[in-house]
């Protein structure tokens, strides 16, 4: 892999697009073309190209939801059903995440567009999943095949479809599988260890950071953003080791060849981390990769709570962003269990919308803070409820209620 020579800048988005960003963020637009500018804030686009989502620096945080089909789950109207309820639910992106296609078949760009065109949000993808189902597929078995030329044909097929940001897996090199070589453990992340499982079976480089060069082309051309997936991460709070910061340090590496070569950057974090180690990896990120914008999944910040992980992670995922991090993906109860059932996907986005509300005002972000204030003058009362009393005081005992019935005639 050789880095890009030529110093080729994106195209830089119109001025009223960053200005529209700004006026819902609750921030100067300066702040916004700055932080396209250096790297910290990202600019997604729906596959319309009608409207843009801003994560990063000084951005409220943004929530992403994960759909689609598995062998258990191989009917997409259901994937859309969870989808709609997703939108609803107030998330921001979603992640195709299909591993068989539409009813079994090798359709990954129809689940693309049909998510896409849905949705009418940012829909992201990870190639690999569609790449290692195709070797399958030529091999007739479930070895895993990959082809560098048929892995960036995937990739171009994606973006001509609608996927507007796609985790790969390009930190996981030689050098940094060498780091968990000398002490292995689990390894997660489905698109990861795929990657790893070929490398370890065949010597060969990872394909992805082998082309990386030609890899950047295609996203550039479709103004896809990367996300440098996070391919170490294990399964268990406990395994936050040398070969998680090996990959990070060489994603970093990669982030500045990307941003180079005009294409956006995103940092994918792992998901298991306990709580009292989150700051400190938050922290190293942004340092190591110059502020780019931190994708964290969860945090999970114990292992002792299997089947509450969407409570479990809301508390992760706050301390994540109160310390930086800038998008969240939802984790669900069923996380370690099962497919998500539409209640889950709901529930699931509604905790980390939460977590990034409070994350977001413990920075002091514009736009949270005024939505904070836009309840604070009820006291403990939701403005939304009829009742202007709690069930826990009752009328008679409800402090805010009898104080705004004799506030006049004392104050």
């Amino acid at each position: 892999m050789s880095k890009f020579s030529e110093n080729t800048e994106r195209q830089i988005l119109p001025m009223s697009v960053i200005k529209a960003i700004a006026q819902d963020e609750g921030v100067n637009p300066r702040h916004v073309k700055r932080g396209i500018e250096n790297g910290s804030i990202v600019i997604l686009k729906t596959k319309s190209g009608n409207k843009h989502v801003g994560i990063g620096k000084g951005l409220t945080t943004k929530v992403n939801a994960n759909v689609g089909t598995s062998s258990e789950c191989t009917d997409y109207k259901d994937v859309l059903k969870k989808a709609h309820v997703a939108v609803k639910a107030g998330v921001h992106t979603l992640m195709e995440l299909s591993t068989i296609g539409i009813d079994c078949k090798m359709n990954f760009a129809g689940c693309i567009s049909a998510l896409a065109d849905e949705t009418g949000i940012p829909v992201g993808t990870v190639p690999v999943y569609e790449a290692t189902r195709r070797g399958m597929e030529r091999a007739g078995d479930s070895s895993i095949n990959l082809d560098a030329e048929e892995m960036l044909d995937v990739v171009a097929r994606q973006a001509e479809h609608g996927s507007s940001f796609m985790a790969i897996h390009v930190g996981l090199n030689k050098k940094s599988l060498e780091f968990w070589r000398k002490e292995p453990r689990n390894i997660v992340s489905k698109g990861g260890y795929l990657t790893a499982e070929y490398m370890l079976r065949t010597g060969n480089e990872n394909p992805y950071f082998e082309r990386f060069d030609d890899l950047l082309k295609i996203l550039k051309k479709y103004d896809v953003v990367l996300n440098i997936g996070s391919a170490l991460r294990s399964g268990s709070t406990r395994f936050n080791d040398s070969a998680q910061l090996a990959e990070l340090k060489v994603g970093a590496e990669l982030a500045e060849i990307a941003s180079a070569a005009g294409v956006q950057v995103v940092i994918e974090g792992p998901g298991h981390v306990p709580y009292g180690m989150i700051a400190e990896m938050v922290k190293t990120q942004q340092s190591l990769c110059n502020k780019r914008p931190f994708f964290v999944l969860g945090f999970v910040p114990t292992d002792c709570f299997s089947g509450r992980d969407h409570i479990v992670s809301a508390i992760g995922a706050t301390e994540a962003v109160r310390h930086g991090a800038s998008w969240l993906c939802y984790v669900t109860s069923a996380e370690h269990h099962r497919m998500p059932t539409v209640h889950d996907v709901k529930e699931g986005v509604i905790a980390a919308r939460m977590a990034a509300h409070i994350g977001d005002c413990a920075r002091n972000q514009p736009k949270a803070l005024a939505l904070e204030h836009e309840f604070n003058d009820k006291g403990c009362l939701d403005p939304s409820a009829k009742k202007q009393y709690c069930s826990m005081c009752g009328q008679d005992f409800c402090p805010i209620r009898r104080f705004n019935t004799i506030k006049e005639s004392v104050l």
